[in-house]
């Protein structure tokens, strides 16, 4: 890669980073989980946490994605609501904008670090385990006030071992500890928190040699040292905060992220066969349901042929359930529903059943679903089929099928545009509450 194309535009890198990123906010949220930190994790004083008072205002500022609205039923409950808010973030030195719309209370303009793809829950399990556990918060603090790379790497090793014995998100997530390192610390480690994005950086503007093999810590660590020697390419001084907005200032982010595993093979890939191009539609409407499930609350089950996929360099393993609930069914029911392509869970139980179909034959999920409704034929969960507008017709065609029909399966199905998908996802994955967000976009068979 020639580095000239971006030197060519840092000029206008430089003007866009002066109007637009608030870099006193950025001090503030530093300083905020500082103090969250030593009032609230390292206080043997305190003997929990609350969701709502304590780790709410501390995850938006980690997390793009994090909790930022309330709904409320009448004025006592929205005074209350909005005195809540207030003091959870006073106590942290935050002061955020919060707007009523009516029915609902938004946290405005929070400069979150990255979108890191961690539900609310899991967020809350991640700090509640640090809380809980000296040695992995005792471990954790060391991370954060060692200075020499190498001592970091060992320690973030010795927190991947404790992570055996806790089971802690945190080790799960490399998003998070990633999101929580650049907080914490912003001049030292980049809110380029996805270690896929960072690989593909490293391999596209040829920093040097991507930790794939090695050890967690040196992952973690090396990666981040890898994506700071960009400025002796560039010949610039960007501090860690300025270097992560040019990587995903657009036109450079444009020049190596790719919906691929290998940046390289870009062009390449647009001249592949049909059929690898339905795969990759395939996998992106995938991808797609397991963000917008994840972000509207649920866990998310990926069909288990398909937990080594990826998209954009994200594995479906790292966002998705590793085994599936019982779900009450019997062993040939349950093999059934673990080859669905995406199925969102919410407290435990099935909410959502997508099956995409860009195939040609738009046949093998519609067999799956019957085969399904004919072990149990109560199935109680939505179930949504997931194609293009211009195979909707097909579609209807192939669930009113008598044998089909006979099932029920036009009645108990909906139908979604990938068109749709795309185009409303954001805005459902930003303003949606719950499961049931999807059905905005989602129309009844007989409707077509």
């Amino acid at each position: 890669m020639d580095v000239n194309d971006v030197k060519a535009i840092l000029p206008l890198f430089e003007d866009y980073y002066r109007a637009n990123i608030p870099l006193q906010q950025i001090r503030v949220a530093q300083d905020a989980f500082r103090t969250f930190w030593l009032s609230k994790i390292m206080n043997s004083a305190v003997p929990g946490l609350s969701e709502f008072g304590d780790l709410d205002p501390i995850i938006r500022l980690l997390d793009k994605n994090g909790k930022r609205n309330y709904e409320y039923k009448d004025e006592g409950e929205r005074k209350n609501l909005m005195e809540k808010i207030t003091d959870s973030e006073r106590q942290y030195g935050l002061q955020h904008e919060i707007e009523d719309t009516g029915n609902k209370l938004i946290v405005k303009d929070v400069i979150g670090t990255a979108t890191c793809l961690v539900t609310q829950k899991e967020w809350y399990a991640i700090f509640i385990d640090l809380k809980t556990h000296s040695e992995l918060r005792e471990k954790m603090d060391q991370i954060f006030n060692q200075q020499n790379a190498s001592e970091r790497i060992s320690l973030i090793n010795e927190l991947y071992e404790l992570n055996s014995k806790y089971n802690n998100m945190l080790m799960a997530k490399s998003t998070a500890l990633n999101a929580i390192l650049s907080c914490y610390d912003p001049n030292s480690y980049l809110r380029v928190v996805s270690l896929n994005d960072r690989r593909q950086i490293i391999e596209f503007f040829e920093l040097g040699v991507y930790p794939e093999s090695k050890p967690y810590g040196e992952r973690i660590i090396v990666s981040n040292e890898l994506l700071k020697s960009f400025n002796q390419k560039i010949d610039m001084n960007y501090d860690s905060t300025k270097l992560s907005y040019l990587f995903y200032f657009d036109p450079v982010l444009k020049m190596w992220r790719t919906r691929g595993p290998s940046t390289r093979t870009t062009y390449r890939r647009a001249r592949e066969t049909p059929e690898k191009t339905y795969e990759t539609e395939h996998i992106k409407t995938q991808y797609i349901l397991i963000d917008l499930g994840k972000n509207l609350g649920c866990d998310v089950w990926v069909a288990s042929n398909d937990r080594g996929k990826s998209f954009q360099g994200v594995r479906f393993d790292e966002l998705t359930l590793e085994s599936l609930p019982s779900l009450g069914l019997s062993e040939e029911a349950r093999r059934i529903v673990e080859m669905i392509d995406v199925i969102w869970l919410h407290e435990g139980m099935p909410a959502g059943a997508f099956e995409i179909e860009t195939t040609t034959s738009i046949y093998s999920g519609l067999l799956r679903l019957s085969d399904l409704l004919t072990l149990v034929p109560a199935v109680a969960f939505p179930i949504y089929i997931v194609s293009s507008r211009e195979r909707r017709d097909r579609v209807k065609e192939q669930l009113l099928r008598p044998t089909f029909k006979r099932l029920k399966l036009p009645e108990k199905c909906k139908f979604i545009e990938v068109e749709e998908l795309e185009k409303d996802y954001e805005n459902i994955k930003r303003f949606g509450a719950g499961p049931k967000a999807i059905d905005k976009i989602a129309k009844a068979i007989n409707l077509l």
